[in-house]
């Protein structure tokens, strides 16, 4: 019986059950953002903020967007009409108007940071998604 249980745990131990994905080297936790519609845009999303080595990789994912669209994306400081902190590469939609954008910042996130993405690409006019990085 002994032997059986160890050889279970050792074929558990070997597949990786229950062990954490292995993070890249400076890699810290993931934190998901959560883009919520702003002024009855309907859009919504999500973005994934990725702390490493000092900077920050920001991933958006929105869905609802109008076909082919380009979308400016910022992190804003405070709430979502704060002031621009860092700008994040153009969110572009494609034809079924999901959009995506990856952006390096130079930075380490916190709950000051509010991810917002905007009308148009230029000028970017008014907030159609935003949400808060969480503490």
């Amino acid at each position: 019986m002994r032997r059986y249980l160890v050889s279970g745990f050792l074929a558990l131990l070997l597949a990786g059950v229950g062990l954490p994905a292995a993070l890249p080297v400076g890699a810290q936790e993931a934190i998901t953002v959560e883009l919520a519609p702003v002024g009855g845009s309907g859009i919504s999303g999500q973005a994934t903020v990725q702390p490493m080595d000092g900077q920050t990789m920001v991933v958006i994912t929105l869905q609802g967007l109008e076909p082919n669209s380009r979308h400016a994306a910022h992190v804003h400081g405070g709430s979502c009409g704060g002031s621009v902190m860092y700008p994040l590469t153009v969110v572009v939609a494609d034809a079924e108007g999901n959009g995506t954008s990856t952006s390096m910042v130079a930075a380490t996130p916190d709950a000051s940071w509010w991810i917002q993405v905007h009308r148009a690409e230029s000028p970017p006019g008014p907030g159609i998604a935003c949400g808060q990085v969480p503490s």
